[in-house]
């Protein structure tokens, strides 16, 4: 599955190959649902810009409904169960708030963003926690080399509310 950005499967075995870790690193290209049972336990999972669309539905009232939560709750509870028990899960996406949408126009960076179908560090934060694993850090993504410029919120809210969560199996 090609994920939410055209091309992201390919510059990412790109990496792969130029750190030399396809023996270690590979990319779970299937529905989290759909994967294996006898796939795990990680290490390291990461979900670049993906988290969104695990329940598509369910992640627009994610913060007001409860269902929802619970929905979200179960999923990463699956997920935390398949991570090895000091493992790592990297969660990067946009956050729900950015100025253009709030003025009732397209964000010029992120003209294709579905804004109201994502969450604010916050709400994921919560759902981690609620399934399991413990959050070490959340930060707004730096755009280099200027991070100590644009690695806030402020910048975000005016440009593409991009964040990173670092969390820790904590079973």
């Amino acid at each position: 599955m090609e994920g939410s950005t055209a091309g992201t499967a390919a510059r990412f075995k790109e990496a792969v190959q130029h750190l030399g870790l396809e023996r270690s690193v590979r990319l779970g290209q299937c529905l989290l649902a759909d994967l294996p049972q006898t796939d795990g336990p990680f290490d390291v999972v990461t979900m670049f810009n993906v988290i969104n669309h695990l329940d598509e539905e369910a992640v627009v009232e994610l913060h007001t409904n409860p269902g929802a939560m619970k929905k979200y709750v179960s999923l990463l509870a699956e997920l935390r169960a398949r991570t090895s028990p000091k493992g790592w899960l990297v969660i990067a996406d946009c956050g729900r708030r950015n100025f253009w949408p709030a003025i009732g126009l397209t964000a010029p960076l992120m003209k294709t963003i579905e804004w109201h179908k994502h969450q604010q560090p916050g709400t994921w934060k919560k759902v981690l926690e609620l399934s399991g694993f413990k959050v070490v850090d959340v930060r707004w993504s730096p755009v280099l080399p200027f991070s100590f410029l644009t690695g806030n919120r402020l910048f975000h809210y005016f440009t593409f509310s991009h964040f990173c969560i670092r969390a820790r199996n904590g079973g």
